[in-house]
């Protein structure tokens, strides 16, 4: 859960905070009224600040919740006796329902339309390969795969639109063998826009690097690289947020965040 708040001043007053510690306190019970909020609860984030001052905006990611449930958030300030914010102690309660867009686990499947195979492994007539769902009772499973062999080999990428006013979360993992980076420049994903401009693409580059970049009708604005291993599986994910001149792309390689782009 991504939590955002304005940070009261030190002791909940203008001063300073330097240094100076958050403590975050959650719940999932339904009569959080009847929690006991304490700085002291096994079920808090210590989040440790500098030259935090009044009206400061802070945030933090709380992991390891559960899809589905509603959680109880509490935050404190302290500064650094520590004294603990009267202001917070008896400050608002604020709730969050915890949408997870993706499950960290990373089962065997088979994909019955190249042949069996284990999804970290990879077929020997399969050149790459890619898929978008875990395969389990409520997602099902969809591979894409590229063709392989003496007749030319080729990439299926992954394609999504962009629409005004919608966010895009994409989780998909893909294996590359060597000699997959010595074709050149290829596309394994592509945000194309409905009614927005610039469209967005991850492509492999022949030196074993992996590119996020932006495009217009001008040329490519930013763009973000990283290096990749060969014969080996890749988690990726990519959130594109609601559509302006300025929204941030945000992508991962195997849980690790890189730096982000932007559209203008």
């Amino acid at each position: 859960a991504d939590l955002t708040w304005t940070a009261p001043g030190d002791d909940g007053t203008i001063a300073t905070i330097a240094p100076g510690t958050f403590k975050i306190q959650y719940s999932s019970w339904t009569n959080w009224w009847d929690i006991e909020w304490s700085t002291a609860s096994a079920e808090t984030v210590t989040i440790s600040t500098t030259g935090i001052k009044l009206g400061d905006t802070c945030s933090t990611t709380v992991g390891g919740l559960t899809k589905g449930v509603t959680y109880y958030f509490r935050i404190w300030t302290a500064d650094e006796v520590p004294n603990w914010s009267g202001e917070c102690t008896s400050g608002a309660t604020a709730w969050i329902k915890v949408n997870i867009f993706f499950s960290d686990d990373f089962e065997s499947w088979t994909a019955t339309n190249i042949g069996p195979w284990d999804i970290r492994d990879v077929d020997e007539n399969c050149f790459a390969s890619t898929t978008t769902f875990k395969k389990d009772k409520f997602y099902g499973f969809e591979c894409i795969d590229s063709s392989g062999g003496a007749g030319g080999q080729g990439t299926a990428h992954i394609r999504e639109y962009m629409t005004l006013g919608s966010t895009s979360y994409v989780r998909f993992y893909a294996y590359f063998k060597d000699d997959f980076f010595d074709q050149g420049s290829r596309v394994i994903m592509n945000y194309e826009d409905v009614d927005f401009n610039p469209n967005f693409y991850l492509a492999t580059l022949t030196n074993k690097k992996i590119r996020l970049y932006s495009e217009n009708a001008a040329s490519d604005t930013q763009d973000s690289e990283v290096t990749l291993s060969s014969n080996t599986w890749h988690c990726f994910e990519v959130r594109t947020p609601t559509p302006t001149a300025s929204s941030s792309i945000q992508w991962w390689i195997d849980g690790v965040k890189q730096p982000e782009i932007t559209g203008d």
